[in-house]
C-alpha cells in the first residue's frame, strides 16, 4: 500500500466526517434498516447470553437466532454503497483530486470497522469471536459485488478470471445459504479453519472496495467510432430490440410497469408456476444437510418464500411514464397512474397467486398437512404479498417528491417483511393478522396514493437517488 501524503490523510478526515453528518442519513433508508436490525441484534445477543449455559448450542440454531445479524451484516454495507456510490457517480467528481479515493478508502475502512462490530457482538452470545467473525464475514459475500468495479486496464485474461470468481463464489454461497445447518456448521469451525477463512474474506471485502474507482469510467459514454460519423446507424448492444409481433392486451398493460419489453401473458404464467418449485427441488437435490429429499425440500422451501414478493419494483421505474403519457392512451394524469397501479394489482394478483400456489402446494403434500391448514396458509400468503405490493407508494403521502432511495427502501421492506412474517416462520393465527394490516395498508395505498403520485415530477431520464 503506498505511503500517504499529507494531503491524503486531510482528505480522508473530510471523508470520514462526512459519515456522521446529516449528508451521510438523510435520504439514505438503507442505513436506517441496517439501524433497525443491528437494534434487534443487541437484544438478541444478550438474551441468548443467558441461554446457552441452560441449551445445547444445536438446539438454539433451530429457531435461526441470528436472522437479524444475517440483515445487519447485508444492510449495513449496502447503506454504505448507496452513500459512497452517490457521492463518486456525481458528475464533478472526476474533476476533485483525491476525491474518489478517499471515498473508498473510508468506506474500506467502515466495512471493516462494521464487520469487526458486528463480530464482537454476536460474541456476547456467548460464541467464540473467531467464529463470530467468520458467521459475519461469510454472510458479507452478498454485498462484494455491490462494491466490486473490474479495472479497465490490464490483462483482459486477469479481469475475466477475477469476474468469474466472483460469480462462482457468489453462486456457492447461494447455493449454501439454503442448506439447513449452514448456520451451525459455521459456529462450530475450529481456529484452523476460522481464522483463515476470515483474513481471505476481509481482504476480499477490502479489495472489492478499493475498487471503487474504477466505476467512474464505467459511465455511459460515447463511443469515438458513433462521433466520427454523424447519422451512422446504431449497432452491436445499443440497436433497439423491435418485435414484428403485435403485443396483446395483457402485455400492453405491462408496459406502464416496467421501460423494456413487457412479458407475455403465457410466459408470465409458466415461469410463475415453475421458478419457485424448480429452484427449491435442484437445491433439495445437493448432497448436503441430514435427511431424505422430502426433509431437505421442506427445510429449503421456508426460505424461499422471499422470491414470492420478488420483482416489487415498479414504482421505482418512471422514466418512461412521461412518454406513455403523451401517448393519450391512459387520460390525464391522475388517470395514467390509476391505470399504472390497476396493472400492477392485475399482475401482482396473477403472479402471486400462482407463485404461492407453486410453493404451499407440494409443501403440504411433503408435510403432510391438511388441506384446509394449505388453503389458509395460501390464502393468507397471497394476500399479504399483494397487499404489499402498494406499500412502496407511502412515501408520497408526506413528502412531495420522495427520492429513489426512499421508495426503494420501502420495497426491500416489504421483501423481508413477507421473509419474516409468513405462515411458515410465525404460525397460521399470526401471520392472519399480518396479512389483514399489510391489506388495508394496501387497500389506502391503492385508492389514496395516486393523486399525489400524479402530481408529483416524472423525470425522462435516470432519476436522482
Amino acid at each position: 500500500m503506498p505511503v500517504l501524503s499529507r494531503r491524503d490523510w486531510r482528505d480522508l478526515r473530510r471523508t470520514f466526517g462526512q459519515y456522521g453528518t446529516s449528508a451521510f442519513w438523510r435520504g439514505n433508508p438503507v442505513i436506517l434498516t441496517a439501524g433497525v436490525f443491528v437494534a434487534l441484534a443487541v437484544l438478541k445477543a444478550f438474551r441468548l447470553h443467558g441461554q446457552f449455559p441452560l441449551r445445547s448450542l444445536p438446539e438454539l440454531m433451530k429457531g435461526n437466532p441470528f436472522f437479524s445479524f444475517l440483515y445487519a451484516a447485508f444492510f449495513i454495507p449496502a447503506g454504505l454503497q448507496f452513500y459512497a456510490g452517490n457521492q463518486i457517480s456525481a458528475a464533478q467528481a472526476p474533476g476533485i483530486p483525491g476525491l474518489v479515493r478517499s471515498e473508498a478508502r473510508v468506506a474500506a475502512l467502515l466495512a471493516c470497522l462494521t464487520v469487526l462490530c458486528l463480530g464482537a457482538l454476536m460474541a456476547v452470545s456467548g460464541l467464540p469471536f473467531h467464529d463470530t467473525l467468520f458467521f459475519i464475514l461469510v454472510y458479507t459475500i452478498p454485498s462484494l459485488p455491490g462494491w466490486y468495479s473490474p479495472a479497465r486496464t490490464g490483462s483482459r485474461r486477469k479481469r475475466a478470471v477475477t469476474i468469474l470468481a466472483g460469480i462462482l463464489l457468489i453462486l456457492t454461497f447461494t447455493v449454501a445459504s439454503f442448506l439447513s445447518d449452514l448456520q451451525l456448521w459455521l459456529v462450530t469451525r475450529p481456529p484452523v479453519v476460522t481464522v483463515p477463512g476470515s483474513i481471505l474474506l476481509m481482504g476480499m471485502l477490502i479489495a472489492a472496495v478499493l475498487s471503487l474507482p474504477n466505476r467512474i469510467w464505467h459511465q455511459p459514454l460515447v463511443s469515438e467510432e458513433r462521433k466520427t460519423v454523424p447519422g451512422a446507424a446504431v449497432s452491436g448492444p445499443s440497436r433497439p430490440r423491435l418485435s414484428s409481433r403485435k403485443p396483446g392486451r395483457y402485455e400492453l398493460r405491462q408496459m406502464l410497469l416496467a421501460p423494456g419489453l413487457p412479458v407475455s401473458l403465457r410466459n408470465d404464467i409458466l415461469l410463475s408456476i415453475s421458478a419457485i418449485p424448480v429452484c427449491v427441488t435442484l437445491l433439495a437435490c445437493l448432497p448436503f444437510g441430514h435427511g431424505a429429499f422430502a426433509d431437505k425440500w421442506l427445510q429449503t422451501a421456508q426460505g424461499m418464500t422471499i422470491m414470492i414478493a420478488g420483482g416489487n419494483t415498479w414504482l421505482m421505474e418512471r422514466r418512461h411514464w412521461p412518454m406513455l403519457l403523451m401517448t393519450g392512451r391512459f387520460g390525464a394524469r391522475l388517470q395514467f397512474v390509476r391505470a399504472v397501479f390497476k396493472a400492477a394489482l392485475t399482475r401482482s394478483a396473477l403472479t402471486v397467486s400462482l407463485r404461492t400456489l407453486s410453493l404451499v402446494v407440494p409443501y403440504a403434500i411433503l408435510s403432510r398437512s391438511s388441506s384446509g391448514h394449505a388453503a389458509v396458509a395460501a390464502v393468507e400468503l397471497a394476500a399479504c404479498v399483494t397487499g404489499l405490493a402498494f406499500v412502496p407508494a407511502l412515501p408520497f403521502f408526506v413528502m412531495r417528491e420522495p427520492a429513489k432511495g426512499v421508495i426503494a427502501g420501502a420495497s426491500m421492506a416489504t421483501i423481508f417483511g413477507v421473509q419474516i412474517f409468513n405462515p411458515f416462520t410465525i404460525g397460521v393465527t399470526k401471520a392472519g393478522i399480518v396479512t389483514v394490516l399489510s391489506v388495508l395498508v394496501g387497500v389506502i395505498c391503492y385508492v389514496r396514493a395516486p393523486r399525489p403520485i400524479s402530481r408529483a415530477d416524472w423525470p425522462f431520464g435516470s432519476e436522482p437517488s
